[in-house]
Protein backbone atom coordinates (compact mmCIF):
# COMPACT_ATOMS: atom_id res chain seq x y z
CA UNK A 1 0.00 0.00 0.00
CA UNK A 2 1.36 3.43 -0.93
CA UNK A 3 0.84 6.36 1.42
CA UNK A 4 0.52 9.86 0.01
CA UNK A 5 1.97 12.65 2.12
CA UNK A 6 0.97 16.18 1.15
CA UNK A 7 3.57 18.90 1.68
CA UNK A 8 3.99 22.54 0.77
CA UNK A 9 6.61 23.60 -1.80
CA UNK A 10 8.85 24.94 0.96
CA UNK A 11 8.52 21.74 2.99
CA UNK A 12 9.11 19.62 -0.11
CA UNK A 13 12.35 21.52 -0.69
CA UNK A 14 13.50 20.95 2.89
CA UNK A 15 12.56 17.27 2.78
CA UNK A 16 14.39 16.92 -0.51
CA UNK A 17 17.56 18.32 1.11
CA UNK A 18 17.15 15.81 3.97
CA UNK A 19 16.75 12.97 1.47
CA UNK A 20 19.92 14.09 -0.33
CA UNK A 21 21.97 14.23 2.89
CA UNK A 22 20.48 11.46 4.99
CA UNK A 23 17.75 9.31 3.39
CA UNK A 24 17.29 7.04 6.44
CA UNK A 25 16.68 10.01 8.75
CA UNK A 26 14.41 11.64 6.17
CA UNK A 27 12.09 8.65 6.29
CA UNK A 28 11.88 8.92 10.07
CA UNK A 29 11.15 12.65 9.98
CA UNK A 30 8.56 12.31 7.21
CA UNK A 31 6.81 9.44 8.99
CA UNK A 32 6.71 11.30 12.31
CA UNK A 33 5.49 14.64 10.96
CA UNK A 34 2.85 13.01 8.75
CA UNK A 35 1.05 11.89 11.94
CA UNK A 36 0.31 15.55 12.74
CA UNK A 37 -2.32 16.15 10.08
CA UNK A 38 -4.89 18.06 12.08
CA UNK A 39 -6.64 14.93 13.36
CA UNK A 40 -7.08 14.54 17.11
CA UNK A 41 -5.47 11.33 18.38
CA UNK A 42 -3.48 9.85 21.23
CA UNK A 43 0.30 9.56 21.38
CA UNK A 44 0.37 5.86 20.48
CA UNK A 45 3.17 3.36 21.06
CA UNK A 46 3.95 3.52 17.34
CA UNK A 47 4.23 7.31 17.45
CA UNK A 48 6.38 7.10 20.58
CA UNK A 49 8.74 4.75 18.73
CA UNK A 50 8.94 7.26 15.88
CA UNK A 51 9.64 10.07 18.37
CA UNK A 52 12.41 7.98 19.98
CA UNK A 53 14.01 7.49 16.57
CA UNK A 54 14.35 11.27 16.13
CA UNK A 55 15.00 12.58 19.67
CA UNK A 56 17.96 10.99 21.47
CA UNK A 57 18.06 10.74 25.26
CA UNK A 58 20.44 13.70 25.66
CA UNK A 59 18.32 16.01 23.50
CA UNK A 60 18.10 19.63 24.62
CA UNK A 61 16.95 22.78 22.90
CA UNK A 62 14.90 25.93 23.36
CA UNK A 63 11.19 26.30 22.71
CA UNK A 64 9.83 29.83 22.83
CA UNK A 65 13.15 30.91 24.39
CA UNK A 66 12.88 28.39 27.25
CA UNK A 67 15.22 25.40 27.70
CA UNK A 68 13.55 22.16 26.70
CA UNK A 69 14.49 18.49 27.06
CA UNK A 70 13.26 15.28 25.48
CA UNK A 71 10.45 14.67 28.00
CA UNK A 72 9.13 18.20 27.54
CA UNK A 73 9.16 17.77 23.76
CA UNK A 74 7.20 14.54 24.09
CA UNK A 75 4.61 16.32 26.26
CA UNK A 76 4.42 19.11 23.69
CA UNK A 77 3.72 16.63 20.88
CA UNK A 78 1.13 14.81 23.00
CA UNK A 79 -0.64 18.12 23.56
CA UNK A 80 -0.39 19.06 19.89
CA UNK A 81 -2.07 15.80 18.88
CA UNK A 82 -4.98 16.56 21.19
CA UNK A 83 -5.19 20.09 19.77
CA UNK A 84 -5.33 18.78 16.20
CA UNK A 85 -2.07 20.40 15.19
CA UNK A 86 -0.48 20.32 11.78
CA UNK A 87 3.30 19.93 11.71
CA UNK A 88 5.65 20.53 8.81
CA UNK A 89 9.43 20.64 8.48
CA UNK A 90 10.69 24.21 8.18
CA UNK A 91 14.45 23.67 8.30
CA UNK A 92 16.97 20.85 8.49
CA UNK A 93 20.74 21.28 8.91
CA UNK A 94 23.48 18.93 10.03
CA UNK A 95 25.53 20.39 12.89
CA UNK A 96 27.98 17.51 13.29
CA UNK A 97 28.08 13.72 12.89
CA UNK A 98 25.12 12.75 15.10
CA UNK A 99 23.59 16.16 15.70
CA UNK A 100 21.26 18.16 13.51
CA UNK A 101 19.01 21.18 13.68
CA UNK A 102 15.41 20.34 12.89
CA UNK A 103 12.86 23.14 12.94
CA UNK A 104 9.17 22.24 12.81
CA UNK A 105 6.40 24.65 11.87
CA UNK A 106 3.37 24.04 14.09
CA UNK A 107 -0.12 25.27 13.30
CA UNK A 108 -2.87 24.75 15.87
CA UNK A 109 -5.82 26.67 17.26
CA UNK A 110 -5.11 29.58 14.93
CA UNK A 111 -1.51 29.83 16.17
CA UNK A 112 1.65 29.37 14.18
CA UNK A 113 5.05 28.78 15.80
CA UNK A 114 8.45 27.26 15.11
CA UNK A 115 9.98 24.56 17.31
CA UNK A 116 13.56 23.38 17.12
Amino acid sequence: MTETIHTSKAESSVLSSILDCHPFLAGKVITFTSEFDGTERDFSKDLEDQFNNIYHEDYSSKVDGRPSNRDEMKKLYEELLHRRARVSVERFDFIEANCFLLVFHLIYEGRSTLVR
